[in-house]
């Protein structure tokens, strides 16, 4: 009867055995996961990180353009506005509205604030065609 305890025992041993080493087998295999599972994480946030990168840059970028394309149109309604205030001074009238329906058309192109300075420019412009338009013609001038 010693034997058969004996047998028994070395038999719950022998399985308690197997069933540590299918747990620790478990074990490394969630490490790995985990691990791995991890990798993965930091690549995700790797490339997020760079995708945001790229976006801010190209947004910048277009920004950029935009202040370029903006600065372009204000140049432009610049020079019509000085031709305008040209073309009051020698009483063409034509001219100097042709002038102010052109600065009209851009300035929509510009931001808010520098239509007001656009807007400011051409009140002084228009009043002065308006005046102009109806003053007699000076003798001599």
């Amino acid at each position: 009867m010693k034997r058969g305890v004996w047998i028994a025992a070395a038999m719950v041993t022998g399985l308690m055995a197997l069933g540590c080493e299918e747990k620790t087998e478990a074990e490394k295999a969630a490490e790995n996961a985990s691990d791995t599972a991890n990798k993965k994480l930091e690549e995700a946030q790797d490339h997020s990180k760079a995708g945001t990168d790229a976006a801010k840059e190209r947004a910048d970028e277009l920004k950029a353009g935009a202040k370029e394309g903006a600065d372009a149109i204000q140049s432009s309604i610049d020079d019509l506005v000085g031709k305008a205030q040209g073309a009051v001074k020698d009483m063409k009238w034509t001219d100097a509205e042709n002038y102010v329906k052109q600065i009209d058309d851009l300035k929509g192109k510009l931001p808010e604030a520098a239509r007001t300075k656009v807007d400011a420019a051409l009140t002084e412009v228009k009043k002065a065609i308006e005046l102009g338009k109806k003053a007699p013609a000076i003798p001599g001038t």
